[in-house]
């Protein structure tokens, strides 16, 4: 039949009717990920609880923001059974806005009084703190040594120690993530741009910095960290779902963040970073630089992740303000490939060798306080190489996992957040800390932690025929080798894993050390993952069946598994757990059941808070003393009874 005009026109428009529903039926709908939240977005989240009751001081600036765009200021005002006493700002103020030294003000949104910590003082004086029982710390690092909003933390926090009042610290992102760590170190601490011995970027957010200042430098703080949920180490700021907001006036990008350690590096020199120009910390300059030569000797170096284009720009701003300066723009092209240290020294050996006259390389020590390194890197005819700080930074891998609070492949925080395993080689010249969790799944992702114990072994092999202890977080942190000295003890903890990774690599982190003891943590990570109690019991079974393979008279002992105040929803089904796997314990050979739970249970029947750290999920010092003496007779029947 011959169809009309109008006829064919309507079958056309519902062929394409009927293909559009289709089409929409069949792609799969695009949601935006959920952002992170950080510490005061979980803090209001709970009804301010960690705060109701409190006088606070709130140490903060225009970064202090909720996830709604509230102010931190403005929801601790409000906050019920909170008192907010006072403010305190940092360097550029309470605004982020201003250049210079800022005196003390007053707040015009709530009258409050704004004292400065970036203007005749650097830290709280005891007047400032009156009638405070609580100073709240919230502010956006970039995650540099020398941005100077950690060393306000920490000069407060040595303060509220004195005065014998509370801290605490409402966690957020590191910008540039919290896997990246690169030397070189600074040799003089203490300092407003070096406030800690650590490397030039140290993978850490505030809240972990915190943690490692108040330990490391024993502050004796009271110190409480609201950590951040939804947060991995991997993650770049811009796959937080959040909304950047320039923590310093020249701070204006993601990308800039990224450069600042390296460009950073010589702005106390005669050379304008880019300060009064739209593109602060991506472009380096003076009047005296031959710009042609400079960008051609550094794009010969090769550095990784970063070209350089020669340029010529005019600051309206800071040095060499209307002066026209050649130079560099920075150009990012790898950030995950980028060595921010090693193209800093580059940057600063390469003007000193092109223009020895103007460049005052010395003043580079300004912000690395390391003189030799510098010396070092001025002299030689190539840019100094990063191997002396190899050492070092694999040292401080070692200190930085006790207090990290955030893994790196799983959303949220885990039994121990991405540690570097305590007894890893160092890492490759420049590269960041060794992390645990991956883009892999399975036991698989565990892989370069198992090989830094090999590789440790093949240095150093570690005594055979003792107590190997093996599991998650509760034996990464536990200091074996002190605790139960008169042993041999092998520590083989990697922190996140669960029973069944230990079986995995039984053959790798068990078998080699012939052990006559192997003491077991696992579990925790399990129930939290989902895992039943019947689960775990079948992947104890299974564990046990492995380790025997090639070891059949060896005791195994299995730890029970903890109450924690983080985990307490799963508490119910961990006490399954350890029922079910006592039962395997007390019918098997050679098998050994250790309550280790009770003991951290309060009379109110909850964990007690002084066992833990701050994340209420791993134990702290006072916790491992309270296990120490239950585990060490254990030890001390089975290797009497052999």
């Amino acid at each position: 039949m011959h169809r009309t005009p109008v006829e064919n026109g309507r079958t056309v428009a519902r062929r394409a009717t009927l293909l559009a529903i289709v089409a929409a039926l069949a792609l799969p709908t695009l949601a935006e990920p959920p952002a992170v939240l950080n510490g005061i977005d979980v803090l209001a989240r709970d009804g301010f609880t960690a705060l109701r009751g409190r006088r606070v001081g709130l140490i903060t600036n225009h970064t202090g923001v909720a996830i709604d765009g509230r102010s931190t200021i403005e929801l601790l005002r409000t906050a019920p059974e909170v008192t907010l006493v006072a403010l305190f700002s940092p360097e550029h103020g309470i605004t982020g806005q201003r250049d210079e030294k800022i005196g003390h003000s007053v707040d015009p949104a709530t009258g409050l009084k704004v004292y400065s910590l970036y203007g005749e003082t650097r830290r709280p004086k005891p007047e400032m703190l009156d009638g405070i029982d609580t100073l709240v710390y919230d502010i956006q690092d970039i995650g540099t040594r020398f941005y100077t909003y950690i060393a306000t933390m920490g000069l407060a926090m040595e303060e509220a120690a004195r005065a014998r009042i509370r801290v605490v610290v409402l966690d957020r992102p590191n910008p540039i993530t919290g896997v990246r760590v690169f030397g070189p170190f600074n040799e003089r601490d203490g300092e407003f741009t070096a406030y800690h011995k650590s490397p030039l970027v140290h993978g850490m957010t505030v809240g972990e910095l915190a943690l490692l200042f108040n330990a490391e430098r024993n502050l004796g703080c009271d110190l409480h960290v609201i950590a951040m949920e939804g947060w991995r180490r991997d993650m770049w700021f811009d796959a937080t779902g959040q909304r950047w907001i320039n923590p310093s006036p020249n701070m204006r990008s993601l990308t800039q963040a990224a450069l600042y350690p390296a460009v950073g590096m010589i702005e106390a020199c005669k050379v304008s970073v880019g300060r009064g120009t739209d593109t602060p910390f991506e472009r380096f300059g003076a009047p005296w630089i031959r710009e042609l030569e400079l960008a051609q000797r550094l794009n010969a170096a090769n550095l990784a992740g970063v070209r350089f284009v020669p340029f010529r720009f005019t600051p309206n701003a800071s040095k060499f303000r209307d002066q026209e300066c050649g130079g560099a723009q920075v150009i990012l092209t790898h950030r995950d490939a980028f060595d921010p240290a090693a193209t800093g020294l580059a940057i600063a050996h390469a003007l000193e060798a092109l223009h020895p006259q103007e460049f005052d390389h010395e003043n580079v020590n300004r912000l690395l306080f390391n003189e030799p390194l510098i010396r070092a890197n001025g002299t030689n005819g190539t840019p100094v190489n990063p191997l002396p700080w190899q050492r070092e930074l694999a040292e401080f891998n070692t200190v930085r996992a006790r207090h990290l609070l955030y893994s790196a492949g799983a959303t949220g925080s885990s039994d121990r957040a991405a540690p570097a395993p305590a007894t890893a080689a160092p890492p490759a010249a420049g590269a960041s800390a060794p992390t645990e969790a991956s883009a892999k799944t399975g036991p698989e992702k565990w892989e370069s932690a198992i090989a830094a114990f090999e590789t440790q072994d093949r240095k150093s092999s570690p005594a055979t025929g003792g107590v190997l202890f093996v599991g998650s977080s509760s034996i990464v942190g536990w200091p074996t080798a002190r605790g139960f000295s008169k042993h041999p003890v092998v520590n083989r903890g990697f922190g996140g894993s669960t029973i069944r990774d230990s079986t995995h690599y039984v053959d790798r982190i068990v078998t080699p050390y012939r052990p006559r003891v192997i003491v077991l943590y696992a579990g925790d990570n399990d129930v939290a993952a989902g895992a039943s109690a019947d689960q775990v019991r079948r992947d104890f079974e299974s564990f046990v069946a492995a380790a025997r393979r090639d070891n059949p008279r060896a005791w195994i002992v299995f730890l029970s598994i903890k109450p924690s105040e983080s985990r307490w929803d799963h508490w119910p089904e961990m006490q399954k757990a350890n029922a079910a796997v006592r039962s395997v314990c007390q019918a098997g050979e050679r098998l050994r059941f250790i309550d280790v739970a009770s003991p951290l249970l309060g009379e109110n029947g909850r964990p007690r808070a002084e066992l833990f750290r701050n994340d209420r999920l791993h134990l702290s010092e006072a916790g491992y003393a309270a296990w120490t003496p239950i585990v060490a007779p254990v030890l001390d029947e089975l290797l009497r009874a052999d």
